[in-house]
């Protein structure tokens, strides 16, 4: 939150980041009188359009937890449930431990990490299972043993790489019949995303999406080279 003498600015949330919410506290008394809850106004309005809405500040809050039902982004991560994957937390690395993995729900990577797939690893999706990292990804496969990210029934989601601050690098991997991960309410429309996350590309094949967008790099830097698109619907 940014505090200006014009008021408060709040930061627009994007449709690949879960609900935040801000507590604004207020001083009880304002020049010895007493604030009556009741009779606060919020005004608010989006910059630039000068146009100022007014309402009224309820006592009670209209977030009830029990009504939230928990989707993807409010998962908590814990690797330790991930029998394939070994935890580092000395070299804080994420590494992918076999060379076929089948995985049949969201795995949800923390930030802090490096999450590294080796030569010749095959990871297939399925029931809905995706990977959704919020750390930088390191998928090192080699022309002769290249990694696949593959969903072989169609029922497998895809990768998400959101916020994460360090560069991923991606090399001969191919990325398979994937979606974008979903859920009730949320949905990625690429395949493979990396949103807000840089990102190196190389010799990499992406066939077969069944989303929109085979690969979405959005407010990220990127780098793309040698790399191919066949069998997709649209981007």
């Amino acid at each position: 939150i940014d505090h200006h003498a014009s008021g408060i600015l709040l930061e627009t949330k994007s449709d690949y980041e879960p609900m935040k919410y801000t507590e604004i506290r207020l001083p009880a008394t304002v020049n010895g009188v007493q604030l009556d809850p009741d009779s606060l106004l919020l005004s608010y309005g989006l910059p630039g359009l000068g146009i100022t809405h007014r309402e009224g500040i309820h006592g009670t809050s209209n977030y009830e937890p029990d009504l939230v039902v928990p989707g993807i982004m409010q998962l908590s991560p814990r690797l330790e449930e991930y029998t394939f994957l070994t935890v580092s937390e000395d070299e804080k690395k994420v590494l992918f431990n076999r060379r076929t993995i089948s995985i049949d729900r969201p795995v949800i990577i923390p930030e802090g990490y490096r999450v590294l797939c080796g030569e010749g690893t095959d990871i297939i999706l399925k029931e809905k299972g995706c990977i959704i990292s919020f750390s930088p990804v390191f998928f090192i496969g080699t022309q002769d043993y290249p990694i696949t990210v593959r969903s072989e029934d169609g029922t497998g989601q895809g990768i998400a790489v959101i916020n994460a601050c360090d560069e991923s690098v991606i090399t001969y991997t191919h990325f398979k019949n994937l979606a974008g991960p979903a859920d009730d309410g949320w949905k990625l429309d690429g395949a493979v995303t990396f949103y807000k996350s840089p990102v190196t590309i190389e010799n990499s094949l992406f066939s077969g999406s069944r989303s929109a967008v085979a690969l979405n790099v959005i407010s990220s830097e990127y780098s793309l080279s040698g790399s191919a698109f066949t069998e997709t619907g649209a981007n």
